[in-house]
């Protein structure tokens, strides 16, 4: 489809444009049209193409998530779903749709802003982690060899002998499986986090970096747009089977038990979610959502926690970030240590051995 070629920095910037225009009583044909000369006069070409298509789709009728097409992430296309759901009248799509859009602006900034701090807590770790395995390497594949014609290996002793191990273990076998090995994980990470079901899914949910992490923010992001749509009057169980019909495997498993439980089960949605044993969205919002259960404000209410929730989650996942960090540079301090000690060891041999 030619939406397509639209990239979230794109649908960003016509959200941003969007929200105020909608909020203001603009028709969401004239704000597309907008949109599009404004591509136009940055010379977006294809981008306000598909603008074009969009906007006349709107018009032949089509909702904004459904001309959008497949472009639009799960999060994305529920929550302009639910903008749209719950603007049958003009006044009340002048409220529900900016309201989605901002929510999907927020969500998107909270998950970037984790994201940002995990990458700035890890990355001084791997940077000083990688320095300190090319030391390794190079002390394994020259200082070593250069000074065994000098120095016996039989006379290193002590923490000279430990770092002629650590380089040997910089240029042997192991460190391939070591690197290779974590490379493996990530890339079946990246592949597991929105696939995996299988049944230790949720052990890995509850104590597998980045499992926890991954269920933290998803299970967040899904509870904003759920909320979202019980504020534009949708049913729950209806609202279930809508993110169930759009999200990815593992949400979809998370969500389904959960659906069967309010449904079949009579189940409030707190227990419902109790029920699962899955800690999904997370054991946190699990009992706040439990606090407001048969209140007549019961969505207008979660909201407002929503958004106290929201700076908890930040501030959690910052301390969980500074955590993760300092783990991370244990290993390369460490060995940087024994570097420094190993080298002290191989001076003291090689004087000892010079006064011999």
């Amino acid at each position: 489809m030619m939406a397509s070629r639209l990239s979230w920095r794109l649908r960003r910037k016509f959200y941003e444009q969007a929200e105020s225009q909608i909020a203001n009583g603009v028709e969401l044909t004239v704000v597309l049209e907008d949109f599009r000369k404004r591509l136009m006069a940055r010379g977006r070409v294809n981008a306000a193409k598909t603008i074009e298509e969009v906007t006349r789709l709107v018009r032949d009728g089509q909702t904004l998530t459904s001309a959008f097409g497949d472009v639009l992430t799960p999060l994305e296309r529920r929550l302009l779903a639910s903008g749209e759901r719950g603007s049958k009248e003009k006044s009340e799509r002048n409220k529900r749709m900016p309201e989605a859009i901002r929510l999907i602006l927020s969500v998107r900034d909270l998950v970037g802003s984790m994201q940002r701090m995990l990458f700035s807590s890890l990355l001084s770790p791997v940077v000083l982690f990688l320095l300190t395995y090319a030391t390794l390497a190079v002390i394994g594949l020259f200082v070593v060899p250069s000074l065994l014609p000098v120095v016996p290996l039989s006379q290193w002793k002590g923490s000279a002998y430990v770092m002629y191990l650590m380089g040997q273990l910089a240029v042997g076998w192991e460190a391939p499986l070591l690197f290779g090995s974590i490379a493996a994980y990530a890339i079946w990470s990246l592949w597991a986090l929105p696939r995996w079901t299988g049944v230790r899914r949720a052990f890995f949910d509850n104590h597998i970096f980045p499992f926890p992490i991954y269920r933290e923010i998803h299970g967040f992001a899904w509870t904003l747009s759920f909320v979202a749509q019980l504020r534009a009057g949708i049913p729950e169980t209806a609202a279930l089977e809508n993110d169930i019909a759009s999200a990815t495997p593992w949400l979809a498993s998370r969500l389904k038990p959960v659906y069967e439980n309010v449904k079949y089960g009579g189940l409030d949605l707190a227990a419902a979610m109790r029920r699962t044993g899955s800690h999904f969205p997370s054991p946190d919002l699990i009992e706040e959502v439990g606090v407001y259960i048969g209140f007549p404000d019961f969505a207008e209410k979660l909201e407002v926690m929503l958004d106290r929730h929201a700076k908890s989650v930040e501030r959690k996942f910052e301390r969980k970030a500074v955590v993760i960090g300092v783990f991370a540079l244990i290993v390369p301090l460490a060995a940087g240590l024994f570097v420094g000690i190993g080298s002290n060891g191989v001076a003291a041999t090689m004087s000892s051995a010079m006064g011999h």
